[in-house]
């Protein structure tokens, strides 16, 4: 009956499956715009000037995203950040939503997770031609960013100088910032893909191992 439905249950499931914060916030963070803020670029043609791309366009995203809390503009056409946007200014952050780098395999494999719950099987080659580590390999550049973002610019560094990150190659290689140091193995504790949340469901079908 519709008089048992509350207008909140409604609008929770709406903004739960609305997919364009998330992509608006890969842009941002891919062209850096906090950080063009973050040093007094703050009017929409500069910005988009500095950042290389249509003005209208940018401006039309960083609106949404102020709608959604981040970023604010004090006045038409100018920005500045907020809380949530000053997090756009962590390299670590960067790391895993830039969409030029490990950023843009962790979005799009997204794309992949049909599949992979009908098959229980990695669905990556599907989007990007070949499975995970091959990919990788084909790619130095994806490779790289993988390689900071397991490893300490990713996840900082423990107590007792130990790195916060690392994920075990095919060939046992370490792909992590220091392959000297030990590190923890989350793809190889036996543990399911939601026990490491978002990032690691968005790679489950890599078959990181």
């Amino acid at each position: 009956m519709t008089g048992d439905k509350t207008p909140g249950a409604s609008a929770k499931l709406s903004t739960l499956s609305d997919l364009s914060t998330p992509w608006c916030i890969h842009v941002v963070a891919t062209l850096r715009i906090a950080d063009y803020i973050a040093a007094d670029t703050t009017d929409i043609k500069t910005l988009a000037e500095e950042a290389g791309c249509d003005p209208d366009s940018l401006l039309r995203v960083l609106r949404h995203l102020v709608g959604q809390g981040v970023f604010a503009e004090p006045t038409p056409g100018c920005f500045e950040l907020n809380e949530s946007a000053r997090e756009l200014l962590d390299p670590s952050l960067q790391l895993g939503l830039d969409l030029n780098g490990i950023g843009s395999r962790m979005a799009y494999a997204w794309g992949s997770l049909l599949s992979a719950v009908r098959t229980g099987t990695s669905a990556y080659h599907e989007l990007f031609g070949l499975p995970f580590w091959e990919d990788l390999e084909a790619h130095p550049d994806i490779a790289a960013s993988f390689d900071a973002l397991m490893g300490p610019p990713g996840h900082g560094r423990l107590g007792g100088g130990q790195d916060g990150g690392g994920c075990r190659r095919r060939d046992g290689s370490v792909a992590r910032g220091d392959p000297a140091r030990p590190t923890r193995d989350p793809w190889h504790a036996g543990r399911s893909p939601q026990d490491g949340g978002p990032r690691r469901l968005a790679l489950a079908g890599c078959q990181c191992g």
